[in-house]
């Protein structure tokens, strides 16, 4: 069974994102984009069966990013929420935050989808020590 982040989670990942940067507005857009974001990976974990890790940590990426739940931070939180879902579920990802970022671009252009997003998280992970 995974451990998911909950609401609470998210808006805290968010404030620490934003803590580099505090002229940015802080606050949320949309409420339900943010549920979105929230109830995404475990909607994947029980209505896909066959769903990984990656695949689940990947729909943080795709509804953080593209739904914008937040005024700003929006990229910086999926990064940030991506890589502690990894972590709690026993995976350690490696730092490649720009291309991790570059990525994230492509997800918001419709470049690239949760498919590319989970193979990334794949190949630059691996089970935690």
């Amino acid at each position: 069974m995974y451990r998911f982040l909950s609401l609470a989670d998210l808006i805290l990942i968010h404030r620490h994102e934003l803590r580099i940067t505090p002229d940015e507005p802080t606050g949320i857009h949309s409420r339900a984009a943010l549920e979105s974001a929230v109830y995404a990976p475990i909607n994947c974990h029980y209505y896909e069966p066959d769903a990984s890790v990656f695949d689940i940590a990947a729909r943080y990426v795709l509804h953080l990013a593209l739904n914008h739940p937040f005024l700003a931070g929006n990229k910086r939180t999926a990064h940030a929420a991506c890589i502690l879902f990894l972590d709690i579920n026993g995976y350690s990802f490696e730092r490649l935050d720009t291309e991790f970022a570059i990525l994230i671009e492509r997800v918001i252009l419709n470049q690239a989808d949760s498919e590319d997003v989970s193979s990334f998280l794949r190949t630059h992970s691996r089970p935690a020590q």
